[in-house]
């Protein structure tokens, strides 16, 4: 196009502009943009280099983890050019990469807040509403593994309250109600186990996976006792699994086979009244 003399001296401020940036002098160079606009309104070049001259320096900022900076520096940008797709991704990805910096941190509180305050901006951005339950997540996980299962559950359950019924969350409270009874398990306190499954059941009605387990966790119980000889304690721990979840086939035929096993033990002793006794406690 024509170039004036107030178009030359436009062009002297954006080519400085465009030294300074290479320099990563970002305000300075911005300054330079603006003056080149100010004489020549039409000059997309400059236009085009103040937009993405902000997107440069937010990337800066970034890569210091000067994520509050960077942000800041975009809003400018968006200020000037509100359609500006990279100034748009670019603020997604600093708000991502702030709060996934304090999960690592282990600064839950802050990456919570962090990712808060990205939604109240735009509560369908895909990103800040999966990565805020993922901070929730990780932040019950790491309570359970230092504090306790309960603490874990306490912190999964708060998030649960402000954000009722989310899939992740629910997944998480699933998850940290099973690691809990299979911990008790491990150290054979069955009944409390089964209690937690049975919390665990109360507040996710209907979960496969927590009513499988419970149901595991009641044929091992069982198992275990008939192995040490307590047929008849672990019946009751079988008929008290069929009371829960009486369409399990698995405790009727283990029912049937505990009395089976302790009739044969009576019978081995030449016990047949003891054993025709156990047999009509089975028939019952």
């Amino acid at each position: 196009r024509e170039v004036r003399d107030v178009g030359a001296v436009a062009i002297v401020y954006y080519n400085r502009g465009v030294g300074l940036s290479d320099d990563k002098a970002f305000p300075e160079a911005f300054a330079c943009y603006a003056k080149a606009l100010d004489l020549d309104p039409g000059f997309s070049g400059a236009l085009h280099n103040l937009v993405q001259g902000h997107v440069r320096w937010a990337y800066e900022l970034g890569r210091k983890k000067e994520y509050e900076k960077a942000i800041g520096v975009l809003d400018q940008g968006l200020a000037i050019d509100p359609a500006c797709e990279g100034l748009r991704q670019n603020l997604v990805a600093s708000y991502t990469k702030w709060g996934l910096d304090a999960v690592e941190g282990k600064r839950y509180e802050e990456a919570i807040s962090i990712f808060e305050k990205a939604i109240a901006r735009d509560p369908k951005c895909f990103y800040y509403t999966r990565n805020l339950r993922y901070a929730y997540g990780q932040w019950a996980l790491d309570r359970s593994a230092k504090e306790g299962p309960e603490k874990g559950l306490e912190t999964v359950q708060a998030a649960l309250a402000k954000y009722p019924g989310d899939k992740d969350l629910l997944k998480s409270q699933v998850a940290l109600y099973d690691d809990w009874a299979k911990r008790l398990a491990k150290g054979k306190e069955w009944k409390e186990a089964i209690d937690v499954y049975g919390r665990g059941l109360a507040a996710s009605p209907g979960d496969k996976l927590l009513a499988h387990n419970r149901v595991v966790l009641w044929l091992d119980w069982a198992k275990e006792l008939g192995d040490a000889g307590r047929r008849e304690e672990a019946i009751g721990v079988l008929k008290e699994g069929l009371a829960a979840a009486p369409k399990e086939r698995a405790f009727k035929k283990n029912i049937a086979f505990t009395y089976n096993e302790w009739a044969k033990e009576a019978m081995d002793r030449k016990d047949w009244k003891g054993a025709i006794a156990i047999y009509d406690k089975g028939l019952a």
